[in-house]
């Protein structure tokens, strides 16, 4: 009996073990990817957001 060939994965199903594996192989790096856009984006809209923190601090501070 090889793996695969009982349950969800069985010979009876048009489904092939190795193309969704791969299929969600290629998805999880995908996924890895758009996170460390993701994570990217989120560092610069940081800066962004304490430079307008920072600005807005010396606004504040020059009109006292």
């Amino acid at each position: 009996m090889s793996v695969g060939s009982c349950g969800p994965f069985g010979d009876g199903d048009d489904f092939d073990v190795d193309t969704a594996y791969d299929a969600m192989c290629i998805e999880c790096d995908a996924l890895r990817v758009e996170n460390r856009l993701l994570i990217c984006e989120l560092r610069k809209m940081r800066e962004v957001l304490r430079d307008i923190t920072e600005t807005l601090q010396k606004l504040t501070e020059e009109k006292q």
